[in-house]
C-alpha cells in the first residue's frame, strides 16, 4: 500500500483490524508524521487540512508521499460539507486542526475563534452523525490553558499564580507570586488536575476544543482522550511561521548568522518535547483501550531557560551568534510551566525517549538541509506593537 513513506520509528501493537483514521490538520508537523506511522502499520489514513499559507507557504501542496498513500482533502474545518465527507466511512478521529500563535491570538481573536472553537463544532456535529461507527476521539489540547502552571508558596502551599502584572514587569520584577500571600512561588511540575488558568485567546480556545470533546465523548459513550502537548518541535515544523515555534525562530536567526532576542531576562522556561515522542504519546492515545475521557500532559517532564535552550540549539549548529536579552515582554506571556507526566506513564506507559540534546543536533541537522528561508520575526513584533501587546 505505502509508497515513498519516510523512515518510521519503532511499532506499537496493533489492533486485530486495521483501523481508517482521520487526522485534521494531517498535513502539519505533527500530523504529518502521525500518518506516516499509521500507514507503516497498515492503517488507512484520511487527511483535512487547508495548507494555511502562514504555515505551509504559499501556494503550498501535500507531499507526494501523501498523496500516493493517504486519502487528501484540502479543505478548511469550518466546512461543514467537506467535514462531514471526510468523517464518513473512518472509525478514529484525530484532531490537531487550530489556529495556533498565543501572541497572534490577542489581535486576531475572530479569525482564531472562528477556526478553533466554530471549526471544532463543525467536526463534532459531524461525528454525531457517524457515531455509532467512531471507537476512539482524540484531541491536541495545550499546556497553554495551564498559564503560569502550578507553584509552591512557603507558607500557603501549592497555589496557582495570577498572569503577571505590568507594575512589577515593568521594573523587570519576572517571576510570578503567591496569589495569597504576594510571596514568592517556586514552579513545580503542573498535573491534569492543576487550575487552568489561560492567558490568551488561544489558550482559552484550547480549553474549550478539550472540553467540548469530553462532553461529547462522555455524552454519546466513544472513549475520548484530550493530549496537552507543551513546547513540540523538531524536524519538520514551520521555519517560516513568526507566531509559533520558538527553536524555528532561534533556527532561522542562527541559520543566517543573526542575533537571538530574547524576551524577558531569558531565565523563562518551557518544557521542550520532541515531535517523535509527541508521535509516540499521540498513538498510544489511538490504540489505547481506556474507556470514557481522559486528558493527559504531553511532554518531557524537565523545564530548561530559553536563554540555555538558545546556546544549546547554537552549539548544535555549529555557529556561534550573540544571544541577547531585550528586557521587554509580550503581555499574556508566562514564566515557567512544565508538565507531570505520572498519569500519561501510569495509563499510556508513555516514556519520553529523546533527550533535549538529541533532539536539538536532529532539529539542527535538518535545518541545515533547509533551503534558505525567512522567519519575519520583526512583521510578528511590529503587530504586536501596533496592538500594544509589546512591552
Amino acid at each position: 500500500m505505502t509508497k515513498s513513506l519516510p523512515n518510521a520509528l519503532g511499532e506499537l501493537g496493533r489492533p486485530k483490524e486495521p483501523m481508517k483514521v482521520l487526522i485534521t490538520g494531517g498535513a502539519g508537523f505533527i500530523g504529518a508524521r502521525l500518518a506516516t506511522r499509521l500507514l507503516n502499520q497498515g492503517h488507512a489514513v484520511r487527511i483535512l487540512d487547508n495548507l494555511h499559507p502562514q504555515v505551509h507557504g504559499t501556494n503550498a501542496a501535500p507531499p507526494a508521499w501523501m498523496i500516493d498513500n493517504c486519502d487528501v482533502r484540502v479543505a478548511s474545518i469550518t466546512d461543514a460539507h467537506a467535514v462531514r465527507d471526510a468523517v464518513r466511512e473512518v472509525d478514529t478521529i484525530v484532531h490537531l486542526a487550530a489556529e495556533t500563535g498565543p501572541a497572534q491570538s490577542m489581535y486576531e481573536i475572530e479569525r482564531y475563534t472562528a477556526n478553533n472553537i466554530g471549526g471544532t463544532s463543525v467536526l463534532l456535529q459531524a461525528i454525531l452523525e457517524h457515531r455509532d461507527k467512531i471507537r476512539r476521539l482524540v484531541v491536541a489540547s495545550s499546556r497553554a490553558i495551564y498559564g503560569e502552571g502550578k507553584y509552591r508558596c512557603f507558607d500557603d502551599g501549592v497555589v496557582y499564580p495570577d498572569p503577571r502584572q505590568d507594575e512589577r514587569l515593568l521594573r523587570g520584577r519576572w517571576e510570578p507570586v503567591c496569589p495569597s500571600c504576594g510571596q514568592d512561588v517556586v514552579s513545580i511540575a503542573t498535573d491534569e488536575g492543576s487550575l487552568p488558568k489561560p492567558t490568551s485567546i488561544y489558550a482559552v480556545n484550547k480549553l474549550g476544543q478539550e472540553q467540548m470533546f469530553l462532553v461529547t465523548g462522555t455524552a454519546y459513550s466513544i472513549p475520548t482522550i484530550s493530549l496537552r502537548y507543551q513546547n513540540v518541535y523538531g524536524p519538520g515544523q514551520s521555519l517560516t511561521n513568526p507566531y509559533i515555534g520558538v527553536l524555528a525562530i532561534f533556527s532561522a536567526r542562527i541559520k543566517a548568522q543573526s542575533d537571538i532576542q530574547i524576551y524577558e531576562d531569558g531565565q523563562e522556561s518551557r518544557d521542550f518535547v520532541h515531535v517523535d515522542d509527541v508521535v509516540e504519546a499521540t498513538l498510544l492515545a489511538i490504540l489505547s483501550d481506556r474507556p470514557g475521557a481522559e486528558v493527559y500532559n504531553v511532554g518531557c517532564g524537565q523545564p530548561v531557560s530559553l536563554k540555555a535552550v538558545a546556546e544549546k540549539l547554537a552549539q548544535a549548529m555549529g555557529q556561534s551568534v550573540p544571544i541577547e536579552v531585550s528586557g521587554r515582554y509580550r503581555v499574556g506571556d508566562i514564566r515557567h510551566c512544565y508538565a507531570d507526566l505520572t498519569r500519561i506513564t501510569r495509563d499510556l506507559h508513555y516514556r519520553p525517549r529523546i533527550t533535549l540534546d538529541e533532539g536539538l543536533m536532529d532539529l539542527a541537522h535538518w535545518v541545515q538541509t533547509q533551503e534558505s528561508f525567512t522567519n519575519d520575526l520583526d512583521k510578528a513584533t511590529s503587530e504586536l506593537n501596533k496592538a500594544g501587546l509589546f512591552r
